[in-house]
């Protein structure tokens, strides 16, 4: 029995106080798991920083980890990608056909240089100046050969 069940059940005097702790203990560590699997499982990025969502992941995967639930370095992973949203999906198919092993902290990292280049695309679209009416009707006009928007055929 593990430091942490024995000073739960000092002070016990029968049996039955001490299976009836043990209950009440696993049963609050079993809510707990479920509690912050779901959060885990309904946690993406939406409008957060992805800082803020990685932090919010590694708290979640910390809590499941006090109650006694520790998650694989892929399973970490697994749980970062399932909550981003379309904008890496080129990011997670490189790193998810790579054969190399990674480690939380290096994804981590390469989720951050990658946002760092979304914005800046983002903020290149927003900065392009808007096409003027005329100059869309010209690119919407079809190719005509000659001067005058007459084909000659």
């Amino acid at each position: 029995m593990g430091e942490s069940l024995l000073t739960h059940i000092v002070g016990c005097y029968t049996s039955a106080q001490v299976w009836q702790i043990l209950e009440l203990y696993f049963a609050s560590q079993t809510k707990a798991k479920i509690q912050y699997k779901t959060q885990l499982q309904n946690l993406t990025k939406e409008d957060l920083s992805l800082n803020t969502y990685l932090l919010k992941v590694k708290a979640l995967v910390d809590q499941l980890a006090s109650v006694g639930h520790i998650l694989t370095t892929k399973n970490h992973i697994d749980v970062i990608f399932e909550g981003l949203p379309s904008e890496y999906d080129t990011f997670v198919l490189t790193i998810n056909t790579r054969t190399d092993t990674y480690i939380v902290a290096k994804i981590e990292s390469l989720l951050l240089a990658q946002e760092s280049r979304i914005e800046k695309c983002i903020a290149t679209i927003d900065s392009s100046a808007p096409l003027s009416s005329a100059n869309l009707a010209t690119a919407k006009r079809p190719f005509t050969l000659g001067h005058s928007g007459n084909s000659s055929f």
